[in-house]
């Protein structure tokens, strides 16, 4: 195959590739898909003494950050241990409207103090007339790609090894063998894979800090949220990890997107599958929004501005209280599941193959036995402090979700014993 290729991806050529072709997939990605901006940011953020590494953490970086989580999650990633090497590559950012034309003194000094305790960190800035999360991080992760091909990270005859990790800036804590297992997951997979398939997504074990000490009904909200994700064996959009192949076979970040923009990459939710990679993130949305909101709107189309309260949320901002927790939970998780389990809409057709319907039994039946253990898990807990107050708590809120997940799982046995195999 020549490295000129005549047709872009969205014509077809996506899947004529095979896996060891990750060089003419990245010239031909960059031809048509590659924004204009990322050749900017790539210049920005070449290093001639050194190459990007094949583990690639992309983090976009609102220009009106507290310093103080800048400095905290750099410290996160200078603090990993047993690892092969990564960058950081992060990409300030601010609304054109906010006056800001560039990396302020004070955070550069962070990513310098970084660098010289030997955080391989590069930074560049953006400013965008309209700015959406899709198009922040399209043009990081198109600069990423960019300098890895520059560096000749994409050689015939190798397999997608360069990773991308989806990440955010506000986190608070990390494993300090978070990339090591990243690495390692990936290490395994293209073991397993003798060059003959695609290696895929995958999410690590993110959740959140739960304020229990100021906010303690919010917490709950929080751990449930964290919870019913993890029993779905569903990860969230920070944290989780793309084979740099794949994302350019996808075409990439949707500039438009607002919202959930992994979904441009996966095209849905991606399992839970590097569990021991965990860190936790800041819990300053729920904080903000939980009590008014519940689950709804924790996530706008203004998240990503300067003036999103969240970003200024500070302890003194009231705790849901009682009704609100049991509420929102009631209310918002037990749909929420059905979404992850992949019952977002449109479950139960005409033209459903029986199998199907079988399968999606099965998932929401393993879902409930999933909850059953934790449950009896954290009747234990109760037992041994000897305050059943939270397991009470527990089952009153999640009372109707059970039913409701017992009501759909007959009712999809029922359609699919009617159906001729």
């Amino acid at each position: 195959m020549s490295s000129e290729l005549s047709s872009p991806l969205t014509e077809g050529t996506r899947y004529s590739y095979a896996p060891n072709q990750v060089q003419f997939i990245a010239q031909d990605y960059l031809k048509h898909f590659g924004s204009e901006r990322s050749r900017e940011l790539a210049d920005t953020m070449c290093d001639s003494d050194r190459s990007i590494a094949k583990t690639i953490v992309f983090t976009p970086v609102l220009a009106t950050e507290s310093s103080e989580q800048l400095e905290r999650t750099l410290a996160l990633y200078t603090n990993q241990r047993d690892c092969a090497p990564f960058t950081v590559l992060l990409h300030f950012n601010a609304p054109m409207a906010a006056g800001i034309n560039g990396i302020t003194a004070e955070f550069e000094g962070i990513v310098k103090q970084a660098s010289l305790v030997g955080l391989d960190v590069r930074s560049c800035f953006s400013s965008y007339d309209d700015p959406t999360i899709g198009e922040i991080r399209k043009d990081i992760w198109d600069a990423g790609i960019r300098l890895a091909e520059r560096d000749g990270l994409f050689k015939p005859g190798e397999t997608n090894d360069v990773i991308g990790v989806n990440q955010d800036i506000d986190l608070e804590a990390m494993s300090p063998h978070y990339i090591k297992h990243i690495q390692a997951h990936y290490d395994e997979e293209k073991s397993r894979s003798n060059d003959s398939i695609w290696l895929s997504a995958a999410s690590t074990s993110t959740s959140h800090r739960y304020p229990f000490d100021s906010h303690p009904n919010t917490a709950l909200g929080i751990f449930y949220a964290d919870l019913t994700y993890r029993q779905g064996g569903v990860g969230y959009e920070a944290g989780l990890t793309v084979p740099l192949a794949m994302y350019m076979l996808s075409g990439g970040f949707n500039p438009k997107d607002q919202l959930k923009e992994t979904h441009a990459i996966v095209d849905g939710s991606v399992n839970y599958s590097i569990p021991l990679a965990h860190a936790k993130t800041s819990p300053r949305r729920y904080i903000d929004r939980f009590p008014r909101n519940g689950y709804d709107e924790l996530w706008t189309a203004d998240s990503f501005g300067p003036d999103d309260p969240c970003r200024v949320s500070d302890l003194s901002r009231r705790d849901a209280n009682p009704e609100e927790l049991r509420e929102h939970v009631s209310s918002f998780l037990g749909n929420n599941v059905l979404k992850v389990l992949g019952y977002s809409r449109h479950f139960i057709q005409d033209d459903t193959p029986r199998n199907s319907l079988d399968d999606r039994a099965n998932g929401l039946l393993a879902h409930l036995q999933r909850l059953a253990i934790n449950r009896r898990a954290l009747g234990r807990i109760c037992d041994v402090v000897g305050d059943m107050t939270l397991l009470d708590q527990h089952d009153e809120i999640f009372r109707p979700t059970l039913e409701r997940y017992r009501e759909i799982e007959k009712k999809l046995r029922s359609i699919a014993g009617s159906k001729n195999i």
